[in-house]
């Protein structure tokens, strides 16, 4: 069976835990819409901008996936408004489900090698996860790789 990625290449062979396996492979699926991609691409430009306003050489960054959610899912009505009138099924296609989301990054920062040092999560007493990532230029370069 021969896999279809709409971009230059296939994923990187990585070997995660779970099901993180099955959200990296569908960070490069052309069946995905692009949902978690587009979210993956948002968080990694918002990441640079706020690098480059740091000023510093390490930066931390927090990542609250409903948030992230709720951004994505504006961009993507947008973009299907701006065509035309969508249908309420189309607006539903845009949705994208915070647990989704957080298993998305997940996989994409461990699958792109961040150890725990860099990359970890935290849940507040109201059950909301949000992940830390602290990272320098080579670090957002290597993240980049393969997304733009």
């Amino acid at each position: 069976m021969v896999k279809y990625y709409p971009y230059s290449c296939p994923p990187p062979k990585v070997e995660l835990e779970g099901n993180l396996n099955n959200y990296w492979h569908l960070l490069f699926d052309p069946r995905d819409e692009k949902k978690y991609r587009s979210a993956i691409q948002h968080l990694l430009l918002e990441m640079d901008h706020h690098y480059q306003k740091a000023g510093t050489s390490i930066v931390g960054y927090t990542i609250n996936p409903r948030m992230l959610a709720e951004e994505i899912e504006e961009e993507l009505i947008q973009k299907k408004l701006e065509n035309k009138n969508i249908s309420q099924k189309e607006w539903e296609e845009c949705k994208i489900s915070s647990r989704g989301l957080c298993n998305a990054i997940k996989a994409f920062f461990l699958g792109k090698g961040l150890s725990e040092d860099q990359f970890y999560g935290t849940t507040t007493s109201g059950g909301c996860a949000n992940y830390h990532v602290k990272y320098n230029s080579s670090t957002l370069s290597t993240l980049k790789q393969g997304f733009f």
